[in-house]
């Protein structure tokens, strides 16, 4: 072989494992961040969970869901985008009883701070919080996984989804580097193994655009900030506690008592 031929075929060579680098490094590329996406939804609906569970604690001190939308709508919030169940409550996640001289004033700072704790785990959900990891030896601030990151993380992957379905398509692959052999391209017309097979293997390795939906993971509102419709919340607590003493009374012994036997 000439020193001609030496350099022809190793610059094949490169070129093919090049293609074959930028290809399934692509593909390797893909596949992680998509691993990635299903970890960041699995944690995401932990918090959904919590949500739910801090929604039911605020939820739970009316006595029906038209309070609970009544509430949502004097803040200036859709209660259509909140999780409207009114009969759960979780001991573990509500706030203590608070200090007050009247039933009225302890059944209304009880509804804030219910709402405080609710305003707090939508807005981790929403923006998420900083933290700083124990084991970074450089004591950096890290961003907790939050929904608008995923939101955008689900259109970055599509994205890229289309790049390695429409540039690197198998079939696109297989053929550039096959041409680069011609003994082996006569080969495969004398075994019938010709180019119209590729556009088959390409069609079986596409990727499927994400669905976003498919995850079920829920857009809720920015709540406004606690000190900001501090007045209106207390003041609608307030008006319930007036036009329903006998029922709110009974209701907050129950919520008591059921806080300390737990």
């Amino acid at each position: 072989m000439s020193g001609l031929d030496d350099f022809a075929e190793g610059l094949q060579q490169e070129v093919v494992s090049e293609i074959a680098d930028n290809y399934f490094g692509a593909r390797k590329s893909l596949d992680e961040m998509i691993e990635a996406l299903d970890s960041w939804a699995s944690e995401l609906n932990r918090q959904v969970e919590r949500i739910g569970r801090v929604a039911g604690n605020l939820h739970s001190l009316f006595l029906d869901q038209r309070q609970c939308r009544d509430l949502y709508s004097a803040i200036g919030v859709n209660p259509d985008e909140m999780p409207l169940k009114h009969d759960a409550f979780d001991s573990m996640l509500m706030p203590s009883v608070p200090f007050a001289f009247t039933g009225a004033g302890r059944y209304s700072k009880w509804v804030f701070a219910a709402y405080r704790e609710l305003a707090k785990f939508v807005d981790v959900y929403l923006n998420g919080e900083y933290y700083v990891d124990p084991e970074d030896s450089n004591r950096r601030k890290h961003l907790t996984v939050h929904y608008i990151r995923f939101r955008t993380m689900v259109d970055f992957v599509n994205e890229h989804i289309d790049r390695v379905n429409e540039r690197m398509a198998s079939g696109d692959t297989l053929r550039y580097v096959k041409s680069m052999d011609p003994a082996f391209m006569e080969k495969e017309k004398t075994l019938d193994a010709g180019m119209e097979n590729y556009q088959t293997l390409s069609q079986g390795m596409r990727y499927e655009p994400i669905v976003f939906e498919d995850y079920g993971i829920p857009e809720y509102p920015h709540l406004p900030a606690p000190d900001t419709v501090r007045d209106e919340i207390l003041h609608f607590a307030g008006e319930v506690y007036r036009n329903h003493k006998s029922e709110i009374v009974r209701l907050l012994r129950d919520r008591t008592l059921a806080m300390r036997s737990d």
